[in-house]
């Protein structure tokens, strides 16, 4: 069937172009153009703005389940697609073996799916315990290393991403042992020194995970893993746009650091994502609660959130003053690039997967396509 959605605002890297219509051809993005172009089974879009599918590469769960249960993905990938995520890694805490086994189990059943499980992003446990924040009572370090790369020699090519502290004994080897691989690298839970971390940045180093959490604090004398990232124009940086993990001004400051192609939006959404306000839970070992857009632990440290990817592009257009497309951009095209896979998926452009979100003035997700078909309409 030929679906052409029109009277929409195309949202494109670059720019956005009002008055214009798309047209679908089995499940890829044939041709747009303006409105009254095209013909074919037609679509209104009532004015609204089509986006390519959000990617997420940094989501450990939502309505009750972590992807580390092993149960309950359909959920997870159900309250995530309303949101706008076409794409997403399933993010996995450090745990144990056979819970990292379940995410595996977990990607592998929910790929091609709503939405697609791109593979896995490994968040620990190669990471430093003064910076474990809710991996805090998880099995932790460079004594973990022989349990990790099994794990992943037994599930190649699933893991795409891997978070790792690279001041660990061993990284040093292990490091250019993942990029062998094709495994992305994120510095993050860290502690690392300036001088040692910018020898990795040479080298392998090419992300930093949700950046300024889980990090040495910035000091003017001792940027630390933050400054290095933010200076580095080889490193996207990760950045979670709830307004609690990182003030607005923030978000702010690493944009007008990083720009809109060294950025990169992700949800670091949990379990309660999605749940009544006030529900509770566990990570790993530790009981949390949901409050606003925060999950906490009980000590009122932040474990994780209830965001979604278009509130992310919706917050990081507030707290930036940022056009559209720019947001989108790093909601988008950079995760697509991190992972290689912009050749299909990632922009609106002819030839590619058509993976589109229809929202409106006030950033409301009204409609979602998956390769052409109608998943999602509000």
């Amino acid at each position: 069937m030929r679906l052409v959605i029109g009277n929409v605002s195309l949202v494109l890297p670059g720019e956005v172009i009002s008055g214009q219509e798309i047209v679908i051809e089995d499940g890829l993005m044939m041709d747009y153009g303006c409105t009254g172009k095209f013909s074919g089974v037609k679509w209104d879009g009532e004015g609204g703005f089509l986006l390519p599918g959000l990617l997420d590469l940094h989501v450990h769960g939502a309505m009750g389940y972590h992807f580390s249960d092993g149960a309950g993905w359909e959920k997870i990938l159900a309250h995530h697609l309303k949101g706008g995520t076409t794409g997403l890694l399933a993010t996995t805490l450090s745990g144990r073996p056979d819970e990292w086994q379940a995410a595996a189990h977990t990607a592998k059943a929910g790929r091609e799916n709503l939405p697609d499980i791109l593979g896995i992003h490994m968040e620990g446990p190669l990471i430093n315990p003064q910076n474990a924040g809710i991996h805090q009572g998880h099995r932790l370090g460079r004594e973990l290393l022989p349990e990790v790369k099994k794990f992943i020699e037994e599930n190649h090519p699933l893991v795409k991403l891997i978070t790792l502290a690279p001041e660990l004994p061993g990284m040093d080897l292990f490091i250019p042992w993942l990029e062998e691989k094709k495994i992305v690298v994120s510095v993050g839970h860290s502690q690392a020194d300036l001088s040692a971390f910018e020898d990795h940045i040479r080298s392998c180093l090419t992300r930093a995970t949700h950046i300024f959490n889980a990090m040495a604090p910035f000091h003017h004398r001792n940027p630390g893993v933050a400054g290095a990232c933010l200076l580095n124009p080889k490193i996207t940086v990760e950045a979670i746009a709830d307004g609690i993990h990182l003030h607005p001004d923030t978000v702010r400051l690493v944009f007008a650091l990083k720009g809109y192609d060294k950025m990169s939006l992700v949800t670091d959404a949990v379990a309660l994502s999605g749940l009544p306000e006030n529900s509770r839970g566990k990570m790993g070992h530790q009981e949390v609660r949901l409050a606003g857009n925060g999950v906490y632990d009980r000590e009122g440290n932040l474990a994780g959130t209830n965001l979604t990817m278009m509130e992310a592009v919706k917050n990081t257009v507030q707290y930036t003053g940022c056009p559209l497309w720019q947001a989108v951009y790093m909601a988008s095209v950079n995760p697509a690039k991190t992972l290689g896979i912009f050749h299909r998926v990632g922009s609106i452009d002819r030839g590619k997967q058509a993976d589109l979100v229809l929202i409106d003035k006030s950033f409301q997700v009204k409609k979602v396509w998956m390769k052409g078909q109608l998943v999602f309409s509000n």
